[in-house]
C-alpha cells in the first residue's frame, strides 16, 4: 500500500508490524486499497487482537491537524485506539464508542487522545480469564451523551475475575439541558457478578457539571467483588453536582477504597449533595479538599483514616464516619455542623482556611492548612492535586501544597521595560537574590521583530529586582513582548551551574546534580544567568555519559565562567514532558498537555534537550518561541506549540527535542471553570 505524505514524514505506513506480531494500522490510508481505505470501524474489524489503530489526517495532499469521525465504534478484542501525534481526532456529535469484550481472554484495551462531542466510552467486560485490563487516557468530553442513550460519559461494566482498569487525565464536561431522570455522569465503574476482585484507578481526571441537581463526577460501585479503588488527584466542580465522588463497595468483601488529592466544590444538591461518599470494608481518605456543598464527607466502613483533609463552607455537614474510621490533621471551617459521629482527632484545625477562589480553592499565603498536616498520611514522593511537589518539610491540609514556586505571564510595558531589558514584574510569589529563574518568549500575532530572541536573566547591583534581557543588547524589547517566566523553589528542582575548567569540554559543561546525574528521563529546562559576560548562543541540553550537560547548540566553545540557572521537574512529575522532532525537520512542536490544551494564558516554560532514547546528539540552533494556537476545527481544543524563529522558514532538526514545565497553579487558575478576573492573568 502506498503511504501518503504525512505518513512519510511520520516513518508510517499504513500497516506496521512490529517485533511482537502486532501491527499497527493507519486510518485513513489514502491509498485507496485496503481495510483502513474505508471506514474506521473495517479498518478496526481487520486488526488482529493486539494490534494498535492510530487515526492520522483525512486528507491526502494538504493534511491539517483536524479528522472527523462520523461512527458509533464497536471494539470487541484486545485493541489500542490512539491518534496520531498532532492530529486533533473529533467524533461527530452523539458518536461514541462501545467495547463488549466476548468470553475467554485476558483482553486488552487502551482508548487515548481522542474527543468526543455528545459522545463517550462504555466498556463491557465479559471475558471469563483473569488478567484484562483496561486505559481510557486523555479523553475530551465537550458535552456528555444523551442521557436516554447513555447516562455516563466514561463508564466500565467489569465482569472478568480480576480485571484492572486506569481511567486517566481526561476532561469531561457534562453540560446540556437539565435532566431529572436519567442521571448524568462522569466516570462510571462497576462490576458484574463474574468479578472477584477489580482494581480501580481514576487518576487526574477533571470534571465539570451542568446547572441540573442530577450530577455525580466519580461513581464506583463493587457490589459483588472484593479488591480496590484509588481515586488521586481528580478535580470535579458545579455547580449542580450530587455526588463528587460516590464509592459504594459491598462492606461484607475485602474491599478497600483510597481516596486523595481530590477537590470538590459545589456538591450541592439541596436534598443529597455529598462532595465524597464512601462505603468499603477499609477507607483512607487524605488531603482532599471539599468545599461549598452541602455535605463534605460521608465515611462508611469498618476500619480506615480520615486525614488532612479540608472541609470548609459546606452548609449542613462537615465529617460523619464510623466508629471504626480514626481522623486527625482535619480542617473545618463554616460548615452547619463540623462533625457527626466522630470526635475530631488530634491536629484538627478549626480556622478559615483564606481559599483563593470558591472554583480555584487553593489556600492562600498565610493559610492555617499551610504545614498543618500529619506527615505519616501522605506518602512520599507524591505530587497534589496541581501537580506540584508535596513538600520535604510538613504537609498542607488539603488537596494543594504551598511550595513558594511561581510563574506567571509577563508583558512588556512603559513601567518594565528599557530597550534590551525588562524587569519581571509584578509576580506572584516574592523574590529574592537567590532565586533561579528561566523564561520562555510567547509569540503573538503578529509577532514581534525580537520574538525568538536568545534570553538572559540578571539581577542589577544593588538589587532591584530580577530582569529578563536579549542577550543581542541592539535588539530591543518591544511594547506588548510577552515571556512565561518561572521561578523554580520548592516544587521544582532550582539548580545553579557555573561553567570551570573542570566541567568544559568543547561546546559543552557538565552539570553535577543529584535530581540530574545519572537519570536520562529528567526534565530541565536551562537559562543563562548573566555576572558580567553575554553569552548570545543557542544553548540546549545534552545526556552523554550519565551525566546532563549545557551546551552550545551552534557547536562553538563553551566559555569558562559562565552561570546557568535550570529547573528541573522532580522525577514522574505531571507537568513536565519531553517532545521530540520526528523523522522529517519541522517548523513547529506540538505541546499537548491536559493544563495547556484549551488554556491560552498558560505559562509553559521550554528549553531546547537532546532525546536520550535516540541514538546520537542533535544540535537544534534554530530559535524559538511558544505560541498559543485556536482550535483546529469544532470541538477540538486550542494548543500550544514551539514554533521556529527567523528569517526565512527555518526549521527545527529531525530527533531535536524540546522539555517543557508547567507551573500547575498558574495553569489550572487559567482552567477555573469561573475564573475570577482577578486570575485572568495568572496573578494572585
Amino acid at each position: 500500500m502506498r503511504p501518503f505524505p504525512f505518513l512519510l514524514a511520520l516513518g508510517l505506513t499504513a500497516t506496521i508490524p512490529t517485533a511482537a506480531g502486532a501491527a499497527t494500522w493507519i486510518w485513513p490510508d489514502h491509498s485507496g486499497t485496503g481495510p483502513c481505505a474505508a471506514s474506521l470501524q473495517a479498518c478496526i474489524n481487520s486488526a488482529a487482537p493486539g494490534d494498535t489503530v492510530l487515526i492520522g489526517p483525512d486528507e491526502a495532499l494538504s493534511p491539517d491537524a483536524y479528522t472527523v469521525i462520523d461512527e458509533t465504534l464497536s471494539i470487541s478484542k484486545s485493541l489500542t485506539l490512539d491518534a496520531l501525534p498532532g492530529i486533533d481526532a473529533v467524533f461527530a456529535p452523539n458518536r461514541r464508542i462501545n467495547v463488549s469484550t466476548a468470553a475467554s481472554g485476558p483482553h486488552v484495551v487502551a482508548i487515548r487522545n481522542l474527543i468526543f462531542r455528545r459522545g463517550g466510552v462504555a466498556i463491557v467486560d465479559q471475558g471469563t480469564v483473569s488478567g484484562s485490563r483496561f486505559a481510557l487516557e486523555r479523553l475530551r468530553i465537550r458535552e456528555a451523551p444523551d442521557p436516554s442513550q447513555q447516562t455516563c460519559a466514561l463508564s466500565a461494566s467489569l465482569r472478568s475475575p480480576s480485571p484492572e482498569i486506569r481511567i486517566s487525565e481526561n476532561h469531561v464536561d457534562i453540560g446540556g439541558p437539565a435532566v431529572t431522570t436519567p442521571f448524568r455522569y462522569g466516570i462510571c465503574i462497576a462490576d458484574g457478578s463474574g468479578a472477584s476482585s477489580v482494581q480501580t484507578h481514576i487518576l487526574r481526571n477533571r470534571i465539570r457539571v451542568g446547572d441540573a441537581f442530577t450530577e455525580t463526577g466519580i461513581s464506583v460501585g463493587h457490589e459483588h467483588a472484593g479488591g480496590s479503588a484509588t481515586i488521586l488527584a481528580n478535580q470535579i466542580s458545579g455547580p449542580g453536582l450530587r455526588y463528587g465522588i460516590y464509592v459504594s463497595m459491598a462492606p461484607a468483601l475485602t474491599a478497600s477504597a483510597t481516596l486523595r488529592n481530590n477537590v470538590v466544590t459545589f456538591a450541592s444538591d439541596p436534598l443529597d449533595g455529598t462532595g465524597i461518599r464512601a462505603e468499603a470494608s477499609n477507607v483512607t481518605a487524605t488531603n482532599n479538599t471539599v468545599v461549598y456543598g452541602r455535605k463534605g464527607l460521608e465515611i462508611s466502613a469498618t476500619s480506615g483514616r480520615v486525614a488532612n483533609n479540608l472541609i470548609a463552607h459546606n452548609a449542613f455537614l462537615g465529617l460523619s464516619s464510623s466508629s471504626g474510621v480514626s481522623n486527625g490533621h482535619n480542617l473545618f471551617h463554616a460548615n452547619g455542623l463540623n462533625t457527626s459521629g466522630p470526635t475530631p482527632g488530634p491536629g484538627t484545625v478549626l480556622a478559615d482556611p483564606l481559599l483563593a477562589s470558591s472554583v480555584y480553592p487553593r489556600p492562600q499565603s498565610g493559610s492555617p492548612a499551610i504545614d498543618a498536616g500529619n506527615n505519616g498520611d501522605t506518602p512520599l514522593l507524591s505530587f497534589d492535586v496541581d501537580g506540584e511537589r508535596r513538600t520535604v518539610d510538613t504537609v498542607d491540609i488539603g488537596a494543594y501544597e504551598a511550595s513558594g514556586d511561581g510563574a506567571a505571564v509577563i508583558e512588556a510595558t512603559t513601567s518594565n521595560t528599557a530597550l534590551h531589558v525588562m524587569f519581571i514584574n509584578p509576580f506572584p510569589v516574592p523574590l529574592t537574590p537567590g532565586d533561579k529563574l528561566v523564561a520562555t518568549a510567547i509569540r503573538t500575532q503578529p509577532p514581534f521583530s525580537g520574538t525568538g530572541q536568545h534570553l538572559g536573566i540578571y539581577l542589577p547591583s544593588p538589587p532591584s529586582g530580577w530582569a529578563l534581557f536579549h542577550q543581542n543588547t541592539s535588539v530591543p524589547i518591544e511594547y506588548g513582548q510577552r515571556f512565561a517566566v518561572m521561578a523554580p523553589y520548592r516544587s521544582q528542582f532550582a539548580v545553579e551551574h557555573v561553567s570551570d575548567a573542570t566541567t568544559v569540554s568543547g561546546n559543552r559543561s557538565r552539570i553535577n546534580h543529584a535530581s540530574l546525574n545519572s537519570l536520562p528521563d529528567a526534565i530541565a529546562v536551562p537559562m543563562h544567568r548573566w555576572e558580567s559576560a553575554y553569552h548570545d548562543r543557542p544553548i540546549g541540553l545534552s545526556f552523554t555519559a550519565s551525566r546532563w550537560h549545557v551546551r552550545n547548540e551552534d557547536g562553538s566553545a563553551m566559555p569558562i565562567g559562565l552561570k546557568f540557572n535550570l529547573a528541573v521537574a522532580p522525577l514522574g512529575s505531571p507537568n513536565a514532558f519531553r517532545r521530540t522532532v520526528g523523522v522529517a525537520s519541522a517548523s513547529s512542536v506540538r505541546l499537548d498537555h491536559p493544563l495547556l490544551d484549551d488554556n491560552a494564558c498558560a505559562a509553559p516554560v521550554v528549553g531546547r534537550a537532546d532525546d536520550p532514547d535516540l541514538p546520537g546528539e542533535v544540535l537544534n540552533p534554530t530559535r524559538f518561541s511558544v505560541e498559543y494556537r485556536q482550535p483546529s476545527g469544532p470541538g477540538a481544543p486550542g494548543r500550544w506549540f514551539v514554533v521556529s524563529e527567523g528569517i526565512g522558514s527555518p526549521t527545527f532538526p529531525a530527533a531535536a527535542a524540546f522539555h517543557t514545565l508547567i507551573h500547575g497553579p498558574q495553569a489550572n487558575r487559567c482552567l477555573a471553570s469561573l475564573p475570577d478576573p482577578l486570575f485572568s492573568n495568572g496573578f494572585e
